[in-house]
């Protein structure tokens, strides 16, 4: 009987430990930028996301994989129903063609590593130019 008790206790506390976790619920985890222009100096996005659990969601770090992207984001917790946003500016000088890179976002809910995506083709600063001079020329 009193392994039965102990049991019960243990399920009970783990079933309410679980349920006050965060989540982060984000609208979109990749972020396509299309065609980017070789001579920009830095292109960004918005990743939104709702804490969707029931404890505040502490977004920790964010880190990018290569120096040319930059996240930014908000320190303070985001309450149980809160909205966040983390911002990702891409610096496309010195690439050329299809890019793809990648953010984590380490928080403390249950899905510990978020990875959130950008990605885009970059044109070659003198093709771009070539491109507008074209489109001039038949208009």
């Amino acid at each position: 009987m009193k392994r039965h008790y102990l049991l019960s206790l243990f399920l009970l506390v783990s079933v309410l430990t679980m349920a006050q976790k965060p989540i982060a619920k984000f609208t979109e985890t990749t972020h396509d930028f299309g065609v980017i222009s070789g001579d920009k100096k830095e292109v960004s996005t918005k990743f939104e996301f709702t804490n969707t659990g029931q404890a505040p969601l502490l977004i920790t770090n964010v880190t990018a994989s290569c120096g040319c992207t930059t996240p930014k984001w908000n320190k303070a917790p985001v309450p149980p129903g809160g909205k966040g946003v983390i911002i990702v500016g891409f610096k496309p000088k010195g690439s050329v063609g299809f890019v793809e890179k990648t953010i984590t976002v380490t928080n403390n809910s249950p899905e510990n590593k978020i990875v959130l995506k950008i990605k885009g083709e970059v044109l070659p600063k003198d093709k771009k130019d070539k491109k507008d001079k074209n489109e001039k020329k038949t208009n």
